[in-house]
């Protein structure tokens, strides 16, 4: 079936470049909160990096917290961080389970 599988393919494709470009934005929101901090100035709140990570940032700001040791010592970003990230391993799994189940049928 030609149809499903291009359906399949763009929403693979959508879902790459929405992890890509959100974790790319998480990246660079850890890395400014770290300039931020040493610079003394206005910080982004805890909240709103929380809130990033749940919309599937939490990758990219994984690795620029480690990169840059921001937020290492704090145990919500210590264990929290990691937590979204294996959500999103979860939800991105499931949600190709039930897309190929869906698309078989």
């Amino acid at each position: 079936m030609k149809g499903g599988y291009v359906l399949e393919i763009a929403i693979i494709n959508f879902f790459l470049w929405y992890y890509g470009i959100i974790n790319v934005v998480g990246f660079f929101m850890m890395w400014s909160d770290k300039q931020k901090a040493r610079k003394r100035k206005s910080r982004i709140s805890e909240q709103a990096l929380f809130t990033w990570a749940s919309f599937g940032g939490a990758f990219g700001m994984l690795l620029s917290s480690r990169l840059f040791r921001h937020k290492t010592k704090k145990k919500t970003f210590k264990i929290g961080l990691p937590i979204f990230c294996l959500l999103h391993i979860v939800l991105s799994i499931s949600l190709v389970i039930m897309m190929s189940h869906f698309l078989d049928t």
